[in-house]
Order: structure tokens, then C-alpha cells, then sequence
């Protein structure tokens, strides 16, 4: 990774802005003086650091179909990726919370303002290019940020209530694993839930969602279980995993099974 940010400007920026950005957010490396880290002051340092590198950005994310090098093609997907979770779904939950402190002090709902950069669309254009579909199955980097980038859609289309508005082919599952199919299932769900409904699609995805908890049921155990005691008022049983890995996707799976349960066309 470092060496392909050296040699992609791009992903060399992005480097440069989260440094900026993560020093200037966390509270334990203030100091009246400016930002200390490791010792070492930087009075100048400020959020607008992180802002002017995103800027630097902007070009080569737009300009990215006419990029014919596979390195900087995927790059930039991979900085999108990055940018979006860093620029929209980390700072909507700031926001949020912002919002609801706000709200308490004098009853008002704070405006927040609005992404100025849709990098979701920037993703899911570049995932649809052929150049990009080519590269799928012989780069991971741009695996890696597909599957970062249905992950924050999924994260978006349950909070907002809308489906995910990026690629779902299930060629994209080919070769992957199970964790990542499960990931793409529940993103099918939510796109059903919220835009398909049709009988048909919930079939589907109902003998699929079958298939894929049977197969993590096998490959991801729980190390402890042990049974909810009621006489001391506990309703759930405790049951522990190896990795967060394998919680996450025990939860996919459920969230899934709850929805398609939940919204089966064939009840009432």
C-alpha cells in the first residue's frame, strides 16, 4: 500500500488529508499551543489541512474515465471509498450527535449541511465501467474498496430507509467469501425491501439467505454459548465469536432472515 501511494498521487493525497484530519478531531492531542503528536508541535495544523488535500482530489475523481492505468483507476476507487466513509458517514454521525446536543440546549432542529462531493456516485460509476469489471477478478484493492463500499451502503440504506444505489451483480460474489456473500445478500434484501417487492425477487433471495446461513453456520462457531438465566431477568442467551469478523457477519445474516420474515409477501 505505501509503495502504490507513492507512486499514485492520488492515493497520496488521500494520506495527506487524513493525517491532518485525525489529529485535529481528537481531543488528546490539543493543546493551547496548537496539536501535539508524538511530541512534537504543530501550532499551524487545522481542519482546512484535511480540506484543501480533499480538494487536490477532485480531479482525478473526475476526470477518472478518461484514466487508462489499472493502478490509478483502482486508486480511485479506493480514495472514493475512503473519502465517503470519511467525509459523509463519519461526519453524519458527528453531525447527528451534534444535532441532537444542540436540539436539547434550546428545542431546535440544527440544519446540517450536505455532502459537496457525492462519491457514492463516483464508486458506482467506475464499478460499472468495463475497465473496472475486467480488473475485478485479478486486482484486490479494488475488492477490497467494493466490498468497503456495499458495506457503507447497506450502513445508509437501513438508516435511511432507501435501497443501495450502487452495483449488486451477483457476478461480484463469484470467488468471494462467505462473509462478503453474506454482505451482498443483505444488500440484495435491503434493495428488494426498498425498491423491488416483487414476489419473485423475495423467493430468491429467501432460498438464498437459506443457503449462505447454513454455509456460515458451518465456517463461523461460537467459542461460548451460554443459555439466557432467567431467574436473574436476562432474555437473551450470551454467545461469543473469535473475530469481529464473525459477529458481523452472524448479524447480517440475521438482519436479512428478520427483514425477509418480516416483510414475506405471502403473509396476509
Amino acid at each position: 500500500m505505501a509503495h502504490l501511494m507513492i507512486k499514485v498521487e492520488t492515493m497520496f493525497l488521500l494520506h495527506a488529508h487524513t493525517r491532518p484530519r485525525h489529529l485535529t478531531r481528537l481531543p488528546k492531542y490539543k493543546t493551547p499551543q496548537g496539536i501535539l503528536y508524538q511530541g512534537q508541535l504543530l501550532p499551524k495544523l487545522t481542519p482546512h489541512d484535511a480540506v484543501e488535500y480533499t480538494l487536490k482530489c477532485i480531479p482525478a475523481l473526475r476526470d477518472f474515465h478518461t484514466i487508462q492505468d489499472d493502478e490509478k483507476l483502482e486508486s480511485i476507487i479506493a480514495t472514493s471509498v475512503i473519502l465517503r466513509q470519511l467525509e459523509e458517514i463519519d461526519d453524519e454521525e458527528e453531525d447527528d450527535q451534534q444535532g441532537r446536543n444542540e436540539g436539547r440546549n434550546d428545542g431546535t432542529e440544527v440544519p446540517r449541511a450536505k455532502p459537496q462531493v457525492n462519491f457514492l456516485a463516483i464508486i458506482d460509476a467506475v464499478l460499472r465501467s468495463p475497465p473496472s469489471r475486467t480488473l475485478f477478478g485479478r486486482r484486490s484493492l479494488i475488492q477490497a474498496a467494493y466490498w468497503m463500499a456495499v458495506r457503507q451502503e447497506l450502513y445508509h440504506s437501513f438508516t435511511k430507509r432507501h435501497p443501495p444505489k450502487m452495483v449488486l451483480d451477483p457476478e461480484y460474489g463469484l470467488g468471494a467469501s462467505k462473509a462478503n456473500k453474506i454482505v451482498l445478500h443483505t444488500a440484495q434484501v435491503a434493495k428488494w425491501r426498498w425498491a423491488d417487492g416483487s414476489e419473485q425477487e423475495w423467493l430468491r433471495l429467501q432460498k438464498q439467505g437459506e443457503l449462505l446461513e447454513e454455509e456460515a453456520l458451518k465456517e463461523y462457531q461460537p467459542f461460548y454459548v451460554r443459555s439466557a438465566d432467567r431467574s436473574n431477568g436476562e432474555i437473551f442467551p450470551t454467545i461469543w465469536y473469535s473475530s469481529a469478523l464473525e459477529v458481523t457477519t452472524m448479524q447480517l445474516c440475521i438482519i436479512a432472515k428478520m427483514v425477509l420474515m418480516a416483510e414475506n409477501p405471502f403473509l396476509g
